[in-house]
């Protein structure tokens, strides 16, 4: 019996094949396959978590922006992720997509949206990297660099300060 409807539903699928509606079939489940597969976003499984906590700098005050940044990115206003940090507010947490990046930070004194510099273009408002970053000299990407594994949580605390 097995063996006769094997045959049978060949037989029915050459003619369903013939008449065109074999490949309409197969065009409506590679559509549903299709629709399926994009309704399981492919970042869901190739993100980290990133919890940044900030230290202000004493005696100043204002906004802090938080910026998530590759290595092209890096000390640049074009990063991935951009945050607002109202006065109050001492830490983010943050979804980005696995990969290798940097944070930087500073805190708006004068509340103008900007890192405002001096003639030498050193930050006058205080400024702060993930890492291991000195306060002497332009930071490097390589010295405030944090890898964010998939599916994991990374913790970085910032301290932020002026820069001589």
């Amino acid at each position: 019996m097995g063996l006769k409807n094997a045959l049978l539903h060949s037989t029915t699928l050459a003619s369903t094949r013939k008449a065109g509606y074999g490949s309409a079939m197969n065009m409506c489940r590679s559509l549903i396959s299709a629709m399926l597969l994009a309704a399981t976003p492919l970042w869901a499984q190739t993100e980290g978590t990133l919890h940044v906590q900030v230290q202000r700098a004493a005696g100043h005050s204002g906004m802090v922006w938080l910026a998530v940044c590759t290595s092209a990115q890096f000390l640049k206003s074009t990063c991935l992720h951009k945050q607002k940090l109202a006065d109050t507010q001492t830490s983010a947490t943050i979804r980005v997509p696995t990969g290798t990046y940097a944070l930087q930070v500073f805190q708006d004194d004068n509340s103008n949206n900007t890192l405002d510099t001096n003639w030498l273009g050193l930050p006058t408002e205080p400024v702060g990297f993930s890492g291991q970053v000195s306060r002497y000299g332009k930071p490097e990407f390589a010295d405030a660099a944090i890898s964010i594994p998939s599916g994991t949580q990374v913790s970085s605390t910032i301290s932020l300060s002026i820069v001589f």
